[in-house]
């Protein structure tokens, strides 16, 4: 069976293309998912892993690999979400998409995850949508960054044809099962209790969902541009 590295933060995307994944693979791709945290503790990571773990053993069926810096004091709480391990580059903050993904090849083939079939990070290449964020790597981008991969060994969104959020929501499809998967997902940056509603990953997720689906049953607060764009048509 062939196997792929997955990075798995719990978000939309990384819901959405783990989702998709496994439906690709039908029973023959076996996907690992691998968290990198972004800060060393505290309830942000925290928040985040609560949503990840479980989704990701769900999905894939496999528990979520956590890699992360060593910490300065106690990190048992982490054990209980998964499998956690080491890496001298992290953290690396979340909102630096660029410098997340290279991180995250270089933080796999120090984990010996370069031996993997496959690869898969959730980016989006070039779009003329002003929904897709600039900082998004383009594949061409990762591969030339990354002499150890090998052709064919990288997966993001833009080698499978999709190229926004709208498509992807499309891609996965209003199955039950996966519904309730994908609005499972973290988007917001601000890691309320609810979505927050007004960052630029909550507006960006409002509009996916109602451009793709016609309805948005995420939590946000109330008021907010994400919590009004769900009440309106498209």
């Amino acid at each position: 069976m062939k196997t792929c590295a997955l990075l798995f933060s719990g978000g939309l995307d990384s819901v959405s293309l783990a989702i998709l994944l496994e439906r690709q693979g039908l029973g023959g791709l076996e996907v690992l998912p691998v968290y990198m945290a972004h800060r060393p503790g505290g309830n942000v990571t925290k928040k985040e892993l609560e949503a990840a773990g479980p989704l990701a053993e769900e999905i894939t069926g496999h528990e979520l690999l956590i890699v992360k810096a060593k910490p300065k004091g106690n990190d048992d709480w982490y054990r209980k979400l998964g499998q956690v391990c080491y890496s001298r580059r992290l953290p690396v903050s979340k909102a630096n998409k660029k410098r997340r993904n290279r991180t995250f090849l270089k933080v796999a083939k120090d984990l010996g995850l370069d031996q993997c079939d496959r690869i898969a990070l959730g980016v989006f290449g070039p779009s003329a949508n002003a929904n897709v964020p600039e900082a998004d790597v383009c594949y061409d981008q990762l591969v030339k960054r990354t002499p150890w991969l090998k052709r064919g060994q990288l997966v993001t969104f833009e080698s499978m044809g999709i190229f926004d959020k709208t498509a992807m929501l499309k891609a996965v499809g209003r199955g039950a099962l996966n519904r309730g998967r994908v609005y499972a997902s973290e988007s917001c940056l601000m890691y309320f209790n609810t979505h927050c509603g007004e960052c630029i990953s909550c507006h960006q997720r409002a509009d996916a969902f109602m451009e793709a689906w016609g309805q948005d049953k995420t939590r946000y607060r109330k008021g907010t541009y994400a919590d009004r764009r769900k009440r309106r048509r498209r």
